[in-house]
């Protein structure tokens, strides 16, 4: 059935439309603390899995964090054409297929060993850091690993000694790829599926740094409740 206010999504993507968005115009960089640019049609705005948001937020972590973030350039740049967004998918509307955007996603160009394991950090395989897009639907969003019931390690070409832990809800998976330039390894662990004593996981893969990556329905919604139980596991 289609989702409770289909009607006005289409109604502001017709409107964007009409205001001659095209997606083709290069936008300029924009900062902390100014507001979001919209992105590609305005479509984008019933989509809210567009990748380039994940890109302000690496900037905001920067701050904090420290040390060197390679400059966007250094990432090779991977343009998928016709994209209709996940929410085509939920509701096969016309007013979506009809008007197709870019979907742009950032490769790191070093090389990455990445290791999945299950929620109990056991059982690792070698995998890759993302899926094979020539076989996915036009409406997929799901680039990075393809599902969240698993601890992903990712051990990159940055040997500077710092760990980083992402704690995280699906939002978070789209901001790895823009941290393997800053970070000797990564560990990609879902608040939902994670089934280890956080602080005892922090101290057996010697971290350093922390970073909590998920959407405000996570932060203070019911997925909350996995973070208090995992403590006292």
């Amino acid at each position: 059935a289609p989702l409770e206010g289909i009607g006005q999504l289409e109604a502001l993507v017709e409107r964007r439309i009409a205001d001659g968005g095209d997606g083709s115009r290069d936008k300029p960089a924009h900062h902390v603390g100014e507001p979001l640019p919209v992105v590609e049609r305005g479509s984008a705005d019933a989509r809210q899995f567009v990748v380039q948001p994940a890109g302000v937020h690496r900037i905001s972590f920067a701050q904090v964090a420290g040390g060197e973030f390679p400059d966007i350039k250094e990432y090779q740049k991977v343009i998928l054409h016709d994209y209709v967004g996940t929410l085509y998918g939920y509701t096969q509307s016309a007013t979506l297929l009809n008007n197709p955007e870019n979907f742009i996603y950032y490769k790191p160009k070093t090389e990455l060993t990445v290791t999945q394991y299950d929620k109990y950090f056991q059982n690792p395989v070698e995998t890759s850091l993302f899926l094979d897009t020539t076989n996915m639907d036009k409406s997929s969003y799901y680039l990075v690993f393809g599902m969240d019931d698993r601890i992903v390690h990712v051990n990159t070409s940055c040997k500077n000694g710092r760990n980083l832990i992402i704690f995280k809800d699906s939002y978070g998976n789209a901001m790895l790829p823009v941290l393997t330039g800053s970070f000797e390894n990564i560990y990609l662990c879902d608040i939902r599926y994670f089934e280890i004593n956080p602080i005892s996981f922090a101290i057996n893969v010697d971290c350093t740094d922390m970073l909590f990556a998920m959407c405000s329905f996570s932060a203070v919604g019911p997925n909350r409740n996995y973070i208090n139980t995992n403590y006292h596991k």
